[in-house]
């Protein structure tokens, strides 16, 4: 800041009236840059302050879209408050503006009449406009936009030196906000993920060893989160006592190692007391020393699973029972068949060896009807026992005499002789 002037009461009057105004236009950035809950808002309440206090005939400021490499219109304020038009939109390296942008160096003139960088002489004559003062909005060499302010009067250099001032102060608070808009949408972006999962996530800061959960933690275990603990101690008092040891020890090892998840299975307690059988998976951040900092996971409840699965292993042991005993059934049973079929074969036999000669023809026919029932009983338990261990045991195919079989059939049945069969 330049000195007063010490002779004339006048100009150290006016000196001390602008640099009022300086000390305003400052301080009022500064809040709107704090207090305005969006970056347009705050961008324009910074505009309405540089017209207001540097009586300015307009002023704007543009921020970059870096994919785009396009700067576009935020805020406007005095003569133009629009935010559409042709310079809505101007590429880096097109016009005053994107040239300022390209070059990273203010543009300051108190003859926008005749400066060759204004396009259009007869529209600054047209609106008396005198002074112009471009800066652009500079971040650690990374550019974030531009600001512009005519006027109908010449710019001094204090209002030049503010004016620099004012544009890195815009500068950090563009930074600012947008980092507080992408933080803002990255937590919406996690709480709709929480309300999305029916899984209970929880985001463990290891260097303070603060713990927060969704609210998923409520409709999975009951516990709503006003009785959440909000530190690891009261994560690992719900493990099972026989789990607890364990599950600490895999977790500490996984943050004292150099891996980035971590997973394991282990029972929780419900807030009803009872236990639930949880997947936990967690995902570690670790700072450029490797050394973890933060760890973030999820809470899959296995319990249905599990108990299906275990279900299941008891309904496989009870069959694997039950096929034993069944076997050990149709074995006896077999046994217990077949032998007076043999018996039946056997005397069959025996009465027409006996008989010999004296055995008439219809009753040889019959002995010989009686041991071909017995061997077809015997083959009816064989099959019997091969279907009670089908899927089991796997027998050899066999090739079969359809004409025997049906004439087996036939005889094992004794239809009528009116009998037919359709096909």
């Amino acid at each position: 800041m330049s000195d007063p002037p010490s002779e004339d009461p006048v100009l150290t009057q006016r000196w001390s009236w602008t640099h009022l105004q300086h000390r305003a236009l400052v301080a009022d950035v500064g809040e709107a840059l704090v207090r305005a809950p969006t970056l347009g808002s705050a961008l324009r309440a910074c505009c309405e302050a540089m017209v207001a206090h540097l009586n300015a005939a307009f002023v704007r400021i543009w921020t970059l879209d870096t994919p785009s490499d396009t700067l576009e219109l935020q805020a406007s304020a005095g003569l133009y408050t629009h935010l559409d038009g042709p310079h809505a939109r101007v590429a880096v390296g097109d016009y005053k503006i994107g040239r300022i942008a390209a070059a990273r160096r203010p543009h300051l003139t108190n003859a926008v009449a005749t400066d060759p960088e204004v396009s259009d002489h007869a529209w600054a004559e047209r609106e008396r406009l005198v002074s112009f003062a471009g800066y652009p909005l500079v971040i650690a060499d990374q550019l974030v936009g531009v600001m512009a302010l005519f006027a109908r009067h010449a710019l001094p250099a204090d209002t030049l030196d503010a004016l620099s001032s004012v544009s890195d102060t815009i500068a950090l608070g563009i930074g600012r906000l947008r980092a507080m808009a992408a933080l803002a949408e990255q937590q919406e972006r996690y709480r709709l993920i929480q309300r999305a999962t029916n899984d209970p996530i929880w985001d463990w800061d290891l260097r303070s060893d603060v713990v927060s959960w969704s609210e998923a933690i409520q409709t999975t275990f009951g516990y709503p989160l006003r009785e959440v603990g909000t530190t690891g101690h009261w994560w690992s008092e719900t493990i099972h006592p026989d789990d607890r040891d364990r599950i600490l020890h895999s977790i500490h090892d996984a943050i004292l190692g150099t891996t980035d998840t971590w997973t394991d299975e282990y029972r929780f307690r419900r807030r009803d007391g009872t236990y639930a059988t949880v997947l936990d998976r967690g995902y570690l951040r670790r700072d450029g020393r490797g050394k973890a900092h933060r760890m973030v996971g999820s809470m899959l409840d296995v319990s249905a699973q599990r108990q299906a699965a275990h279900e299941r292993e008891q309904l496989v042991v009870a069959l694997t029972r039950s096929n034993q005993e069944l076997d050990q059934f149709a074995y006896v049973a077999s046994h217990d068949l077949k032998t007076p079929l043999r018996g039946i074969a056997n005397l069959s036999q025996w009465i027409e060896d006996d008989l010999a000669e004296q055995a008439s023809p219809d009753l040889r026919r019959h002995l010989t009807l009686l041991r071909d029932r017995a061997k077809r009983l015997d083959a009816l338990i064989d099959g019997i026992l091969d279907y009670s261990r089908a899927g089991r045991v796997r027998g050899q195919a066999e090739a079969i005499d359809l004409d025997t079989l049906v004439r087996e059939a036939t005889e094992l049945l004794a239809p009528p002789a009116a009998t037919t069969v359709e096909v």
